[in-house]
């Protein structure tokens, strides 16, 4: 009974996976973003060129999967809020890092897009408060910047989960993407740094 369990529990996780293939999204090609920060949002570091640098890259990835003759949209994202891992509330509650904007691709009607640095909640009370304390906020932003621009990019696309096609491109074990043609308008792939 104990070994079906496990085996019941591993193919529940396992179908959680978003599974989607290319061809089952919307054929189109992310041809700029843009990032605007809410204005009055007190941050600690420039998101937006965070956001920005972290959202192309990932727009980049999925357009390699894209057919070369798909419309190009304009990708604009907008972040309304940040919460920092707050010390009081990591020791007495629990806290953690987010991240929360809208997205849209063209002029189609924006979607909520949230992160929430699930590393971070796991680890509260008195080391929590001390992470906190301690934790060098631009390395934050860039970490949040990264989540939530996966995040955003699959939303434009009309997926609340970043497709497994993309997360095995984005750990080094990309499954064959199209051919693009030169002619596009849509961001191009940028040599590896």
């Amino acid at each position: 009974m104990k070994k079906f369990s496990i085996i019941s529990i591993c193919c529940l996780v396992a179908g959680c996976a978003n599974s989607i293939k290319p061809s089952q999204l919307p054929q189109m090609r992310i041809s700029e973003v843009n990032v605007a920060v809410a204005p009055g949002l007190s941050v600690n570091s420039n998101v937006e060129s965070d956001v920005k640098a972290s959202t192309e890259r990932v727009a980049r990835i999925y357009n390699k999967y894209m057919p070369a003759n798909s419309p190009t949209r304009a990708l604009n994202v907008q972040v309304t809020s940040i919460n920092y891992k707050n010390a009081v509330a990591s020791l007495l509650v629990g806290s953690t890092n987010s991240i929360s904007g809208a997205v849209a691709a063209g002029p189609g009607p924006a979607s909520a897009v949230n992160y929430v640095d699930a590393g971070g909640a796991v680890i509260n009370g008195i080391i929590g408060a001390a992470i906190a304390i301690g934790a060098d906020k631009s390395k934050v932003d860039k970490k949040l910047g990264a989540g939530f621009a996966g995040n955003a990019v699959a939303k434009a696309y009309g997926q609340n989960r970043i497709p497994k096609f993309i997360l095995d491109h984005m750990r080094g074990r990309p499954s064959a993407p199209r051919p693009a043609s030169t002619g596009t308008r849509a961001l191009a792939a940028q040599p590896a740094s």
